[in-house]
């Protein structure tokens, strides 16, 4: 029900970033703990792996 929400809030952003943030609250999901950030290795693979995507993109554009 939360996804569905953040979903339809997410309707005009780009693509890359409603997938960015759909993966990343998944995974928070997965692993939600009180005690410490054991994703945090995770989130930084994810963001900067949609960094590159979009870098990449973009670079092609000008072509």
């Amino acid at each position: 029900m939360l996804q569905d929400e953040l979903r339809k809030m997410l309707d005009d952003y780009d693509p890359d970033i409603r997938d960015l943030v759909m993966h990343v609250l998944t995974l928070e999901q997965e692993h939600i703990s009180m005690k410490s950030p054991r994703i945090k290795v995770q989130l930084e693979e994810l963001i900067d792996t949609a960094a590159k995507r979009q870098v990449g993109g973009a670079g092609d554009a000008g072509r």
